[in-house]
């Protein structure tokens, strides 16, 4: 018997399909089984935390890690640099507004990015000088 979503109940026979369909054996219908609900979907991904935040500050204050070697020869330990390079330039990204993004979106390095970020929230030093003069009278 099938459960109709009406209440009613039915004799059937089951049609092997994937449509998991039911034939309502009373009238010659196709009918839809009831099933349970589909359970909840699984909560997103977590974002991975950042297992060392210090070298990619690192990264973002000093320059890009550099590797003097044809891609051909490159090692384990490059290509983690190359990895922690892009990291770096990915969290930098991620972390602007678009206006922002676009002001610095052709720089080739992150420091190059950084500078470029700095220099436009904080300006030189003469202008932070002047700033904090005006502040401390």
């Amino acid at each position: 018997m099938v459960e109709l979503r009406s209440g009613r109940h039915v004799e059937n026979e089951e049609i092997p399909s994937e449509s998991r369909a039911c034939v309502d054996t009373s009238r010659g219908r196709t009918l839809e089984r009831l099933e349970a609900p589909a359970p909840p979907a699984p909560p997103p991904p977590r974002i991975r935390e950042l297992r060392n935040p210090a070298k990619l500050w690192s990264i973002i204050e000093d320059g890009d890690l550099l590797i003097s070697k044809p891609k051909e020869e490159w090692t384990d330990e490059d290509i983690k640099k190359i990895s922690l390079n892009n990291k770096a330039k990915s969290f930098m990204c991620c972390a602007l507004t678009r206006q922002e993004f676009n002001r610095i979106s052709a720089c080739k390095s992150v420091k190059e990015m950084w500078d470029k970020l700095k220099l436009t929230y904080e300006g030189k030093d003469k202008v932070k000088e002047t700033r904090i003069d005006i502040l401390v009278t």
